[in-house]
């Protein structure tokens, strides 16, 4: 799935159940989904984001700063 986020389409995948653990990827979110236990699906629900410019997200790599991985935009 993707959502759009200051200039980006970031892309993120969304396993397992449980209280939500945000997993950052700045290489792919591929490899995390494919080796994260089953007892850890089973326990958490794991949201897989790749990085603005990484992954299948778009983006420049370069305009990734605290305050653009921290922006959120209100209702």
């Amino acid at each position: 799935m993707f959502v759009s986020a200051k200039g980006a389409e970031l892309f993120y995948s969304v396993r397992g159940h449980g209280p939500a653990c945000l997993v950052l990827s700045s290489i792919d979110t591929r490899p995390h989904e494919r080796q994260v236990p089953a007892q850890l699906r089973d326990r958490l629900k794991l949201v897989c984001v790749d990085l603005r410019g990484s992954g299948r997200s778009t983006g420049d790599p370069a305009d990734l700063a605290l305050d653009v991985l921290t922006w959120r935009e209100e209702p």
